[in-house]
């Protein structure tokens, strides 16, 4: 996976890759062979280990991609919780939590500059 990202995203060129690849490839290799060699000896903990290890990495992968793809289907976009009045007030709307209260502006420190001003953001977002 990280020699996809590497050549795809990094755009390390394909044979620096290759190289990183088959030295870490060849290491997992050979952990692998001594460890079946030594399975009659007792070194089946280690494989169960990595076994046991990777079953929960991968339901942990499913869980998250089902996570994604369920945010996915139910996003909402900024204009189906917020409206602006004739006045270019932002009020909740009714079927956004509470519903139908004003928003205000909260003026203060952030830790990120952006984030000072919500309500600026919010109208250039919906446009009014």
């Amino acid at each position: 996976m990280v020699s996809v990202v590497a050549i795809v995203i990094w755009r390390i060129h394909p044979v620096i890759v290759l190289v990183g690849f088959l030295v870490f490839g060849s290491l997992d290799g050979l952990y692998l062979s001594s460890s079946l060699a030594k399975i009659p000896n007792g070194a089946w903990f280690t494989l169960m280990l990595t076994a046991i290890l990777s079953i929960v990495l991968f339901i942990w992968r499913y869980g998250k991609e089902q996570q994604w793809q369920a945010e996915m289907s139910n996003r909402v976009s900024l204009g189906q919780l917020v409206i602006v009045d004739e006045e270019g007030k932002l009020y909740l709307s009714p079927g956004a939590g509470e519903g139908g209260g004003e928003l205000t502006e909260i003026k203060g420190l952030s830790s990120l500059p952006s984030h000072t001003g919500v309500l600026n953001e919010l109208r250039t977002l919906t446009g009014y």
